[in-house]
């Protein structure tokens, strides 16, 4: 084995959640993510440093709370997160800037947002993103789902090169 490519991340992460009633939410959390023992880390990827990593209102209303709205920084995943989702594999997580509805009935359900990458202290920033999502069951089909994606960057990100 070498010793060389021994390194350790850590992350550290500090929240405090206040609900005021079943109506009324506002968290908070702080970030640091640490890399030690590596000869060259990633910026954006292994290390940012103490930072706010979610700070966000919830306000709740309808029958049981059935539509939230949520203004601020916020992790979000979406299915399985590759596209929209906190990026879990590196060191730092990606959180999003913006607002997100969300709304439940009988047979529907929606989600409504637009969100912007954080740039992290050491990463570019992202593009815009504003997504609809809606599911509903009806009779002849068990689900119903839509999803429309729109984002600012020029080019998807999976065609992007990468230089390295």
């Amino acid at each position: 084995a070498n010793d060389r490519d021994f390194f350790w991340l850590q992350r550290y992460m500090f929240h405090t959640d206040l609900t005021l009633n079943n109506n009324v939410r506002l968290f908070a959390q702080i970030n640091s993510s640490q890399v030690v023992g590596k000869d060259v880390p990633a910026p954006g990827i292994d290390v940012d440093r103490l930072d706010v990593m979610q700070v966000f209102f919830d306000l709740r209303f309808g029958k049981k709370g059935s539509v939230l709205f949520r203004i601020g920084r916020q992790d979000i995943n979406y299915g399985t997160g590759l596209v929209i989702g906190t990026r879990d594999g590196p060191n730092t997580r990606q959180t999003f800037d913006g607002v997100f509805a969300s709304f439940s009935g009988r047979c529907v359900r929606g989600d409504i947002f637009v969100l912007h990458p954080v740039k992290t202290q050491a990463s570019a920033s992202g593009p815009l993103l504003q997504v609809s999502f809606t599911s509903g069951r009806s009779a002849p089909m068990e689900a119903v789902h839509i999803l429309i994606l729109r984002t600012t960057a020029p080019t998807p990100v999976w065609q992007q090169p990468h230089w390295g």
